[in-house]
């Protein structure tokens, strides 16, 4: 089996292709032949998170990737690609962006092959027809000799800030009322406009960062990355996203430049799914989803309410395809599902998908057969940087939010105190929580751990 795993970044179910009114049209159209989860959830707030989660099929707290700075060497239960290759399947994976994913330098990922292409999503973005055309293309074709394998693909065209391709000749172009005003005010056009050209054209430091990285990163130049973003990128001007929170029609025109985004995305998703069809489609099954929802648009406001793990950001849409009529049928690839699924499904799935024994039960299921029970999925932060920690549990029935002050020592991440909670849930809440995190947390202590 040849299972690819399309992760599209920063796509809110509501804005995604599952959605009636989506602005993703090919991916909708596609999705008529796909298997669509509308109840799908991620486990974080962040990529690095989510990636550790679809691996090893753990909630943060247990692969102790839950926040900015702890590390996927912490996770002692292992990863999906350790089981892979233990079982003879090559597995691989690329990003356009550089994931921290330990503070050891020499820490390896465990894949047969981990390519990173850029360095930075901010400084050096790749926009997804390059990853297409010069490598991702490339490399299917390259595993296509393989009976078995797993490769990871990341996109990330709509994560903020929006400057795909049609994001900037649009707004380049002035259709955009507000963020023109915004843009060419005289402090702008006299002194910040100048200021960024000096630094991207002229500025020493900047020439001799763009020299080490194409060394450093070979591709680079090639994929067109545009190192610290366009000259009239809105995103990139101080007090942008302030006056955004401010100004409803310019948070308006904001939206909309997010809106472009996955338009663009769409496209070149569509291009890589109808590759595979024409080309590669025999063993081949395809899971796109996102990694989390989008943060861009959320105002402080918004986020102090909701907490960083809030519907938009957590609610993703996930789809599963193939276009090998024989796999179709024999796993009913198609239709919609509206039980609650989690990224951590994801882990026990592509074992059954390459005939491992795996158990099933309420917190590993297996999304091509998942049973019509009540469960609640989880997700869960606790990152001091930004003094954000909460943990969110959420099935068909009932919503729980829970927040407690940010707190050191990793084992009291596991389970919270009700002395610790700094919003008020009520008792039978925290008695649901803390039932539900005692099994879930006994259950997973007695995994084996594959070297």
């Amino acid at each position: 089996m040849k299972i690819i795993y399309l992760i599209l970044d920063a796509i809110s179910y509501q804005d995604s292709w599952l959605k009636n009114n989506t602005k993703m049209k090919h991916l909708k159209n596609i999705s008529n032949d796909s298997l669509n989860f509308h109840n799908h959830y991620a486990v974080t707030h962040n990529t690095i998170g989510n990636c550790a989660a679809l691996l090893s099929g753990l909630s943060p707290t247990l692969t102790n990737v839950v926040g900015r700075m702890q590390s996927y060497d912490e996770n002692r239960y292992g990863y999906l690609q350790n089981v892979l290759k233990k079982n003879g399947c090559p597995t691989h994976f690329m990003t356009p962006c550089k994931f921290v994913y330990s503070p050891d330098p020499n820490y390896k990922f465990e894949f047969d092959s981990f390519s990173v292409l850029s360095p930075s999503l901010a400084e050096y973005r790749v926009a997804a027809e390059e990853l297409n055309n010069q490598h991702f293309f490339k490399k299917v074709r390259e595993l296509s000799s393989l009976k078995n394998y797993f490769l990871g693909l990341h996109y990330v065209d709509c994560h903020e800030p929006y400057e795909t391709p049609i994001n900037n000749k649009l707004v380049n172009r002035f259709l955009f009322p507000n963020i023109r005003k915004f843009l060419f005010t005289y402090e702008n056009i006299f002194y910040r406009i100048p200021r960024r050209i000096l630094r991207l054209y002229l500025k020493p430091s900047t020439i001799l960062r763009n020299i080490y990285m194409y060394k450093e990163y070979p591709h680079l130049k090639s994929l067109k990355a545009n190192p610290l973003g366009p000259i009239l990128s809105p995103e990139r001007y101080k007090n942008f996203y302030k006056k955004c929170w401010e100004d409803e029609e310019l948070f308006k025109e904001f939206v909309q430049m997010k809106l472009l985004a996955t338009e663009y995305l769409d496209e070149h998703i569509s291009k890589f799914l109808n590759f595979i069809k024409e080309n590669l489609a025999k063993d081949t099954i395809i899971f796109f989803s996102s990694d989390h929802g989008n943060n861009g648009v959320l105002s402080p406001d918004y986020l102090e309410k909701n907490g960083p793990l809030n519907e938009l950001n957590t609610h993703i849409p996930l789809s599963i395809i193939t276009f090998d009529e024989e796999i179709k049928k024999k796993f009913s690839i198609q239709g919609n599902i509206n039980i609650f699924s989690s990224h951590t499904d994801f882990y026990n799935t592509a074992q059954r998908l390459y005939d491992l024994p795996v158990e099933e039960n309420e917190f590993e299921k297996n999304l091509l057969n998942i049973s019509n029970t009540n469960r609640f999925v989880l997700s869960e932060i606790h990152d001091n940087r930004k003094k954000h920690v909460q943990t969110r549990l959420v099935s068909e029935n009932k919503i729980i939010d829970l927040r407690i002050k940010p707190i050191k020592n990793p084992e009291n991440w596991l389970l919270y105190r009700k002395e610790d909670l700094i919003n008020n849930p009520s008792n039978e809440e925290f008695n649901i929580y803390q039932n539900y995190k005692k099994k879930y947390n006994d259950y997973f202590s007695r995994r084996k751990k594959y070297n």
